[in-house]
């Protein structure tokens, strides 16, 4: 139940402003008041709405990473894998200096994968058991060192070498919940509402893995180095999953520099969700973070900027 009311927070949080409207009108004030600093707290307590208005402007040390499940497998590349420049000409336009794909395939991506050689030099795949693609890097600095937690768990550790600075990045794809899946095989998609029990059971067991795969990122983070994780966490702020590694103090890219909800998950029209991420260490700076939204995918594009602290 507490992962069902996680998962409806921005939906409470819409919910509640609407009261604190009504009440207003009403003109019942103290009520409104005490509303509104219950729901400012709540907001801030579980990430939900981010308020930021930092100006796009790039400084010294910029650091741009974007992160992109691309589905692969699926959507645009299925049908435009021998012409994919459309997804070339928007990802140029981000100019990242690093990018995390998720749910990348070789043989469909293999045309995106050279036309972006030319900026991002530097690329590594893993070859992972999943059946629902694999993770991918493309840096336009040097990639030291590859590394994985092990064959069976989409979770890649990297070091780049930044103008002689090294910086570890993590590419994830944690566990699913798999409910898109649920969804698409139903005849309805009241069937979320009509069988909760199918879907507590899977998300109960997803949750568990995840919170798994979370610990065995967190005991590999090094706080002497920057340090990023970034990818597609299948989960929302507020989650075991997230809160294990913001412990290890690292922060959350969205909530520092973003402005919203920051949803970057979209499928059936139900369901919408911010569950990608990119979480940073203190040697970092968040300058902004925007989520850019196109139709290859059932993600988002989400992309941080920093600044790299002398």
């Amino acid at each position: 139940m507490q992962y069902f009311i996680l998962l409806s927070l921005p939906v409470l949080l819409c919910l509640s402003i609407i009261v604190i409207v009504i009440l207003c009108f009403k003109k019942k004030w103290k009520v409104a008041s005490v509303l509104m600093i219950v729901v400012l707290l709540f907001n801030w307590y579980f990430k939900i709405y981010a308020i930021n208005f930092h100006s796009q402007n790039d400084s010294d040390n910029r650091f741009r990473i974007l992160s992109y499940n691309i589905h692969s497998q699926g959507a645009y590349l299925d049908t435009s894998r021998y012409n994919p420049h459309i997804l070339f000409e928007v990802i140029k336009k981000t100019d990242s200096d690093v990018i995390l794909f998720q749910e990348y395939d070789t043989n469909r991506c293999a045309i995106l994968r050279d036309s972006l050689l030319c900026l991002y030099p530097h690329f590594h795949y893993t070859v992972g058991t999943r059946s629902y693609g694999q993770n991918a890097i493309f840096s336009k600095y040097p990639i030291k060192s590859v590394s994985n937690i092990s064959k069976n768990e989409l979770i890649n550790f990297y070091c780049i070498d930044y103008n002689s600075l090294p910086i570890s990045i993590v590419n994830c794809h944690l566990e699913s919940n798999n409910i898109g899946q649920l969804l698409q095989a139903s005849k309805t998609k009241l069937v979320f509402f009509i069988k909760p029990k199918i879907y507590y059971s899977k998300l109960q067991q997803a949750k568990g893995i995840r919170s798994n795969q979370s610990l065995l990122i967190s005991k590999a983070i090094n706080s002497d180095v920057p340090f990023i994780v970034g990818g597609d966490f299948n989960d929302v702020c507020g989650s075991n999953c997230l809160s294990t590694l913001e412990n290890k103090n690292l922060r959350d890219s969205w909530w520092f520099g973003g402005f919203g909800f920051g949803i970057t998950y979209s499928d059936f029209n139900l369901l919408k969700f911010r569950l990608d991420h990119i979480l940073y260490s203190e040697h970092f700076k968040c300058l902004y973070s925007e989520v850019q939204k196109e139709n290859f995918s059932d993600h988002s594009l989400l992309i941080s900027t920093f600044r790299i602290k002398k």
